[in-house]
């Protein structure tokens, strides 16, 4: 029974999470509302089923009482269909997304115990992408502004340290953990509130790039990660219709490219005098391979992959340039 249970609640969460892309901000619509209500409508109509079993398979369990949550959410909290106005109709539907966010983040984290993973949901937050972009620009300041590796190095130090001193003080303080959100929670996705957060992974990746490669393809590296990255979102999120693999589309992706490949020309001519041929070569590859690495992060935060993927790029791309 367990296995079915398993089966059953993967199912249904899955289910939930496209429903849950499909109502990102981005990509809300008020003509989408009727097809929304039917397919929550749906998911609600199998919510006692799997909820008796629930209770039957794994009694001393979170999830018969996630389930129970969503079950509500399904059936008493889904927005009036009959708001006066378009604009009250989309702040309904938003706060609404917001709970069914959470209650899916609750369920996922309660189906790990049954060896159940399903992707963390990732919504359109434009002070997030704010913050992306203002850390790249502090990050290629600094490494433009520190003089020597061994400065740099220590710089990046200071950061990743700091970073696992608060990733580790709110693992054991659940006051530590909530202030910690409360600063940042407008920044936050909503599976960092029990995961390493993003920043911690970001800081990461600036020791191991310190550490490994040449600070101009460091900077490349940080740069891709902070507008390619949030460019993709966006792009994939709003125009994506060519889906490739976990949730990306092609358009997303090619965002990416583009504009990773544009902003490491940049950084690389500017700030490191090379020539626009090198530069644009060692950024497309550095660009592609963060690209790459994008589609298919998953379990690995992207803000500790992609920054990696990029710079190991680039450094493939200075080996390759004498044969050119």
């Amino acid at each position: 029974m367990t296995q079915v249970l398993a089966a059953d609640s993967r199912f249904l969460a899955l289910e939930l999470y496209r429903i849950l892309k499909d109502i990102d901000a981005a990509r809300w619509r008020n003509e989408l509302e009727t097809a929304v209500r039917e397919r929550l409508a749906r998911l609600e109509a199998n919510m006692p089923h799997l909820l008796d079993r629930a209770r039957q398979a794994a009694p001393h369990t979170d999830l018969p009482n996630r389930l129970a949550t969503l079950s509500e959410l399904l059936r008493d909290r889904v927005p009036h269909p009959h708001w006066p106005t378009h604009e009250e109709i989309a702040s309904k539907w938003a706060e609404y997304r917001a709970q069914l966010i959470a209650a899916y983040e609750d369920l996922a984290r309660s189906l790990r115990p049954l060896s159940v993973h399903v992707p963390s949901v990732r919504p359109t937050n434009y002070a997030r992408n704010v913050f992306h972009v203002a850390t790249a620009g502090l990050s290629v300041a600094l490494i433009a502004l520190v003089s020597s590796r061994g400065g740099l190095i220590a710089l990046a130090a200071f950061f990743a340290a700091s970073a696992w001193t608060m990733e580790t003080s709110r693992r054991f303080s659940p006051r530590a953990n909530e202030f910690l959100l409360r600063v940042f929670g407008k920044v936050a996705h909503p599976h960092e509130r029990f995961h390493v957060n993003s920043a911690t992974w970001y800081t990461t990746a600036l020791l191991v790039l310190a550490l490994t490669v040449p600070m101009a393809l460091g900077m490349a590296a940080v740069g891709i990660l902070g507008l390619a990255d949030p460019a993709a979102a966006l792009v994939g999120r709003r125009f994506g219709r060519i889906r490739l693999v976990h949730g990306r589309t092609l358009e997303g992706t090619l965002a990416f490219f583009v504009t990773g490949t544009l902003t490491a020309v940049g950084l690389l001519m500017v700030f490191w005098s090379f020539p626009w041929r090198s530069a644009l070569f060692v950024a497309a590859c550095a660009s592609l391979l963060g690209a790459v690495v994008e589609l298919f992060s998953r379990r690995i935060d992207d803000n500790l992959s992609i920054p990696l993927a990029a710079g190991a790029g680039g450094w493939i791309a200075l080996q390759l340039l004498p044969l050119l």
